[in-house]
């Protein structure tokens, strides 16, 4: 998996509480589904982050090559700064238009932020990957293969959906040419519909889930068994 940015920690996992998962909410944009997580800015607006590659943009990757692993973006928005996106989002049992606007479109990333008008569902996210380390349990949230555990007609819950969470590790961190980390790499299983939900690990030091980035794509595995002479 890309990410575009022990056992105490399998503990950690079991605090994330439900007002946390909340703020990931499943998206849709034309015929595809997808995940996006909210913030709330200094100016008190509600933003939804997702993956640029959700709004089917063009774009070229470079997965790899003879040396080493890559991922490289070339990716634009067919949109401007400013400009209104249809994008729905699913809660009380349906799908539902919000007054979404482009707000942030970095060329060199696969990331977008939406000013939008819906309330904070959940928890604003806190930002930071300065506390996160190769080899340390992550989580991502999101919504695989357009699914959804909507508990909108039990009583007590929420009309939003709760996420799904699955679980990784982060086995390499790539930089940008500035020396800042840009780029994660995790062994785990992810699916479609991940893409545009949170990659969140637990900052020790801070005692609080931090968000490291934004689930971007993946490699499948092949099923392919090489013997030790490399046939």
């Amino acid at each position: 998996i890309f990410i575009s940015t022990s056992a105490f920690s399998q503990n950690v996992a079991n605090w994330m509480s439900q007002r946390e998962l909340m703020g990931t909410l499943q998206i849709k944009y034309k015929n595809g589904t997808a995940s996006a997580f909210q913030y709330k800015g200094v100016d008190s607006s509600s933003y939804l982050i997702t993956a640029k590659h959700v709004f089917q943009t063009k774009y070229k990757r470079v997965l790899a090559n003879s040396k080493a692993i890559r991922y490289n973006f070339y990716d634009s928005l067919p949109y401007k700064n400013g400009d209104k996106v249809d994008v729905k989002i699913f809660y009380g049992g349906q799908w539902h238009n919000i007054d979404a606007y482009i707000y942030y479109d970095n060329a060199g990333s696969d990331v977008a932020v939406l000013k939008t008008d819906i309330p904070m569902v959940g928890n604003s996210y806190i930002f930071g990957a300065d506390q996160s380390y190769e080899s340390q349990d992550c989580f991502f949230i999101g919504y695989p293969l357009g699914l959804r555990q909507d508990m909108s007609r039990v009583s007590g819950f929420s009309p939003y959906p709760i996420p799904f969470v699955r679980k990784g590790i982060i086995s390499a961190l790539g930089e940008n040419k500035g020396g800042v980390i840009s780029l994660f790499y995790i062994d785990a299983h992810v699916t479609y519909g991940f893409s545009g939900g949170p990659l969140i690990y637990y900052n020790y030091a801070k005692k609080a889930y931090y968000v490291a980035g934004v689930v971007s794509g993946y490699i499948p595995q092949q099923n392919v068994i090489y013997k030790s002479d490399g046939t």
